[in-house]
């Protein structure tokens, strides 16, 4: 039997309230609560997952907001990473804070960047371990890294890492993980 679609319908950014169309991420809120009280989030399109997950983002991503994010790029594992692509990985990485990020990166990350290209991961493992490389950004690179071959593991420490290699930017536990993949262990 087909899969029955949600039947509220996502209002464009044009249509919406407040000055210049600003309360989009409540309209996005509001739909998702919707949608979430008919049991109908897994019914999603594609479509309407993008708008969710843009619309809400376009604002400041708290209380809700965070929800919305999380409820909707994890009940539909099969449109994940075209949902996150539509607005980009980091984007999304950026705007969740705290536990929430790491939330994200534990409930997404797998899938994510199990599709992905070595060329996306060799990207965001560079955008990570340049600079200050905190620990929500260190377990990134160890999620994208467990998602690669133990070459390809060798190859982004030597491409990415530079002299000093990724153990620079790793510590503790995730240092270690790192060798062992690297290893090939």
């Amino acid at each position: 039997m087909p899969e029955r679609r949600a039947r509220v319908r996502i209002r464009r950014s044009g249509e919406l309230g407040g000055i210049a169309g600003h309360d989009t991420d409540d309209n996005a809120v509001e739909y998702w609560k919707i949608a979430k009280g008919k049991n109908a989030l897994k019914s999603l399109s594609s479509e309407q997952r993008k708008h969710l997950v843009k619309d809400v983002l376009d604002g400041v991503t708290i209380g809700d907001d965070v929800k919305v994010v999380l409820d909707v790029l994890t009940t539909a594992d099969g449109s994940m990473k075209e949902t996150i692509d539509s607005v980009s990985w980091r984007r999304v990485w950026k705007k969740l804070w705290g536990d929430d990020c790491r939330t994200f990166i534990r409930a997404c990350g797998r899938t994510y960047w199990s599709a992905a290209s070595y060329e996306e991961k060799r990207a965001e493992v560079k955008w990570l371990a340049d600079g200050r490389t905190n620990d929500i950004a260190q377990e990134t690179i160890i999620i994208i890294l467990r998602t690669c071959t133990s070459a390809e593991v060798s190859r982004l420490d030597k491409e990415v890492g530079g002299w000093l290699g990724l153990s620079f930017d790793l510590t503790g536990a995730w240092d270690d993980e790192f060798k062992k993949m690297k290893s090939g262990k």
